[in-house]
């Protein structure tokens, strides 16, 4: 399972935050973890051999400052990181960086930051 480091410090800082932007960054995490759990749920269909074949990926939240994306799915550590006999398939770290630019969106927008993607002058 893959986390965010330093999300304890974050959490600190979101405890001195206002409610109402507290809620509004867990809905935007909830929401970033559903787009990276779409993104390795394809991920992991096209990566089977006829494109049948469906993970049981999910959104986990924790507190106010994470969330984790979780496959729960028997063989699903052999497939993303291999084993001595089969290579490493992953599909959830992929995933996660594929989606690095919406979820760095959603959070900006939630706190009310500038975009990370977007230039200033």
């Amino acid at each position: 399972m893959a986390r965010l480091s330093g999300a304890d410090r974050v959490g600190a800082h979101l405890a001195r935050l206002g409610q109402g932007v507290r809620a509004r960054i867990g809905r935007a995490l909830s929401q970033a973890g559903a787009r990276v759990a779409d993104e390795a749920r394809a991920r992991f269909a096209a990566a089977s051999p006829d494109g049948s074949e469906r993970a049981e990926i999910t959104v986990v939240r924790r507190g106010d400052a994470a969330v984790d994306v979780v496959a729960t799915f028997p063989g699903a550590e052999a497939r993303e990181f291999g084993t001595s006999r089969s290579a490493a398939k992953p599909f959830l770290r992929p995933a996660a960086e594929a989606k690095r630019a919406d979820v760095a969106e959603l959070i900006a927008r939630a706190t009310g930051f500038a975009s990370p993607t977007q230039e200033t002058d």
